[in-house]
């Protein structure tokens, strides 16, 4: 499953309303679902006081026993400019990339965990956004 976090700042943007809104969504959709390993994504908005200290997206913590991995991504300045749909694509392709790029990083300590659900689950979740 995915999970969501957002660290922002004092000022809103549509990226800290949106990954709001998509937060919430998500920790509906996961509710009662199997856990079959979690991928937690935390975007850190550039508005925020805590900087991020890296570019991109790298790995945080990882527990093996709760097979959860956190994926932090630092959400480039342009981003606070985009319009909503604009905001929403990014989040949700950020998604599948964090995504990814957790589950690689679980597989390289042998960990295997099965990417298509993964997918599948924020495509199905992401279809409900605009319901």
């Amino acid at each position: 499953m995915i999970s969501i976090g957002l660290v922002c700042g004092p000022r809103s943007s549509n990226l800290e309303e949106q990954c709001s809104s998509v937060m919430e969504l998500f920790e509906r959709e996961r509710t009662g679902k199997s856990d079959d390993g979690l991928v937690n994504v935390v975007f850190h908005s550039p508005l925020s006081l805590k900087k991020a200290d890296h570019e991109g997206m790298i790995i945080g913590a990882f527990s093996r026993k709760d097979k959860k991995v956190l994926v932090a991504i630092a959400v480039p300045q342009a981003v606070i400019e985009y319009n909503e749909s604009e905001t929403l694509k990014y989040i949700n392709e950020s998604l599948h990339e964090a995504a990814d790029h957790g589950l690689s990083f679980m597989a390289s300590k042998e960990m295997h965990l099965n990417a298509e659900a993964f997918h599948r689950f924020i495509d199905e979740t992401f279809k409900k956004v605009s319901n």
